[in-house]
């Protein structure tokens, strides 16, 4: 991210990395959904697209005023009940989004870049049922999730291939609070996603005492298929942290990862 004006206007320039394989996708995907809803606006915040370079990777986006509800991955302390509901309730005005929707990108992954996806664990709103189920079977391979945990897991998801609009990415530190409300930014990951994959990717990088909050929210998915299948959504994005972090680390982080994966492997029946 690099910081300055555009226009007379304070901006923000994203480079989105290399420019080809997944980065190159995302890149496409995310640029279309921001001109589109440049035409016609998102329900949840989001910064104005002001200017792009196709060619290097890059958007320039408005600098919102206000600031990341968090610098990391995790969360190192309680969002506190007010600004942990709005950020909740950017969700739900999110997800009354249609994915028949015009406005969502058709831009398929060519098979090298699902490959790439799938081996890295990166999401993919392309497949929204089949690349949770094909990463929680690869993490068991990988020793990321216990192999019975995992495969249960899988069941769970395929009981209940339902998808709904979502971020994809939903870390807090994509999140920002600003003047006018939560807003959202980074949206390459967004579209089509498994019904609890927000709030599972939320609920495994909160404090604790956040995480009863969301948990209310996933009693609202509607069914006990609905929270079994968060419950596997859950596994795997533990899955990715550990991935992402370094599986040989053993520390508070890991310690808390395995209590989550001996709660959750008991949620999913």
């Amino acid at each position: 991210m690099t910081y300055g004006q555009y226009g007379g206007r304070p901006a923000i320039a994203k480079l989105t990395g290399p420019r080809d394989g997944p980065w190159r996708w995302y890149f496409d995907r995310e640029l279309a959904l921001y001109r589109s809803f440049a035409r016609e606006p998102a329900p949840v915040r989001l910064a104005a697209l002001l200017a792009s370079d196709e060619v290097e990777g890059v958007m320039v986006f408005e600098r919102l005023r206000g600031e990341c509800v968090c610098e990391t991955r995790a969360a190192r302390r309680s969002l506190g009940p007010a600004l942990l509901e709005a950020v909740l309730d950017s969700l739900d005005a999110f997800a009354t989004l249609s994915l028949e929707d015009p406005r969502w990108p058709t831009l398929a992954p060519e098979s090298s870049v699902t490959r790439a996806l799938r081996d890295r664990l990166l999401e993919d709103p392309s497949a929204p049922i089949e690349w949770v189920c094909e990463g929680l079977a690869l993490s068991a391979r990988r020793g990321l999730l216990p192999e019975r945990s995992a495969l249960r897991a899988v069941e769970r998801v395929r009981e209940h291939p339902v998808a709904r609009a979502s971020h994809g990415d939903f870390l807090l530190r994509n999140v920002m609070a600003t003047e006018e409300g939560v807003a959202w930014i980074d949206l390459e990951c967004a579209g089509a996603h498994a019904q609890g994959w927000d709030l599972a990717l939320l609920w495994v990088n909160v404090v604790d005492e956040d995480r009863a909050v969301i948990e209310r929210r996933v009693e609202r998915l509607g069914s006990p298929a609905a929270e079994r299948a968060w419950a596997a959504c859950a596994l795997f994005a533990i899955a990715r942290e550990r991935l992402y972090r370094a599986r040989t680390r053993v520390d508070e982080r890991e310690r808390a990862f395995e209590r989550m994966v001996d709660v959750l492997t008991e949620r999913l029946g």
